[in-house]
């Protein structure tokens, strides 16, 4: 199935070539932080940090989140208008407020809702209307409530792995989408766990299409065999222990609970009026909002239902900011911290397995069989057999 060919437009191919252009944008950014990486990796303990301006940043967010977003999976969902009944009368009520073709069926709302999120500068993307509510949710989720960390090999004789499905695997345990979608955050005590996280089919999403859809702790993308990304749910990244007493609730802990989720260091903040200057060194955030009585207005907000209000600095919506730059510091983990990691992939890989060294794979394999947080209990006998036989080779 062709995903992506808009037969209504002059051009068909338009969407396809604006998902290169943003992946060569993507990738220029992420060879910045695999460079960082390296340069970690030949310094050994010493703690470097990947710098980025927002811009770079913004780039990288939409790619991760177009990434996950344009699985085969869903794509197929809407293709074949394969929802369930709450989701399929959101549908309609979107396809008629907000689609020019008021008959439209899932596939156009499925090519409109890729569209604008090429094309909408990510602050705007949680208030376009022209994409499904669901699905504005999931990357409002996203942007305003996850952390950008970076993790890293401590030794070399480890390396992370990859498979063909898992850029963007996920530790999170299920829950029903129809009653979660747009729901304010004090009513989500509605929501009904999922009794067996671990089964979950890597392929779902948080999104408008089937019964059901997660609560994400992180996801997790591998970048090098010495670094992955990970998005992570602030409640965890920020040990905010009410907020992961709430979400335990409803499913169990995250398995990588106990994993380093260094904050970023101060923002260097470009282009800052004399005003807020002075705010930012004497700490009053209000001033430095620019926005009077913002952080009154904010918490008005998320009462009145928004889930996402903004947070503005001097005046501008923050991620609209672009100037201003980052320093995410890359954590290193160990090899116990290293092969949960692989886990996650033996755990949910579907077809082949990426790897460069036979012995870190063969550990993990080994890690793998004994851990008991993982539930599969995938069955990689043949795979071992294979890897022995490579590690004979190598000694003869």
């Amino acid at each position: 199935m062709d995903m992506y060919v808009d037969r209504n437009h002059p051009d068909p191919n338009h969407i396809e070539k604006k998902f290169s252009e943003l992946e060569s944008s993507a990738a220029k950014v992420v060879q910045l932080v695999v460079n960082a990486g390296r340069e970690t990796v030949s310094r050994s303990k010493h703690l470097l940090t990947v710098n980025m301006e927002r811009r770079q940043l913004n780039i990288l967010r939409k790619f991760l989140f177009t990434m996950t977003y344009r699985n085969s999976h869903r794509a197929s969902q809407f293709c074949e208008d394969n929802f369930d009944p709450p989701t399929q009368r959101d549908i309609n009520i979107h396809v008629l407020q907000n689609m020019t073709n008021k008959q439209a069926k899932g596939r156009e709302v499925w090519l409109q809702n890729i569209q604008e999120f090429l094309d909408t500068p990510v602050w705007e993307i949680p208030y376009n209307r022209k994409i499904f509510v669901h699905d504005r949710f999931e990357y409002g989720t996203e942007l305003r409530k996850r952390r950008l960390i970076f993790w890293q090999i401590s030794d070399h004789q480890n390396e992370f792995i990859m498979c063909d499905t898992g850029f963007g695997f996920f530790d999170g345990f299920a829950m029903p989408m129809s009653i979660s979608a747009g729901m304010p955050a004090h009513m989500l005590g509605f929501l009904k766990p999922h009794m067996d996280p671990s089964n979950l089919d890597p392929s779902s999403r948080l999104s408008s299409a089937g019964d059901g859809g997660v609560f994400i702790w992180l996801r997790v993308f591998p970048v090098s065999p010495h670094l992955v990304l990970v998005l992570v749910n602030g409640s965890l990244a920020n040990n905010d222990q009410p907020a992961l007493e709430y979400f335990q609730r409803f499913g169990p802990p995250s398995r990588f609970h106990d994993f380093p989720f260094p904050k970023v260091m101060p923002t260097e903040y470009r282009g800052l009026s004399r005003k807020a200057q002075d705010a930012l060194k004497r700490g009053d955030l209000n001033t430095l909002c620019g926005v009077p009585n913002m952080l009154e207005q904010r918490r008005q907000r998320i009462e009145n239902g928004e889930i996402f209000p903004p947070t503005y600095i001097d005046g501008k919506v923050m991620e609209s900011r672009e100037d201003d730059v980052f320093h995410f510091p890359i954590a290193q983990l160990t090899t116990k911290q290293v092969q949960l990691v692989n886990g996650l992939f033996l755990e949910n890989a579907k077809d082949s397995l990426t790897f460069r060294s036979p012995e870190s794979l063969y550990r993990s394999i080994r890690a793998y069989e004994k851990e008991p947080l993982w539930c599969n209990g995938r069955d990689y006998k043949e795979l071992k057999r294979s890897l022995r036989t490579i590690l004979q080779e190598k000694r003869a």
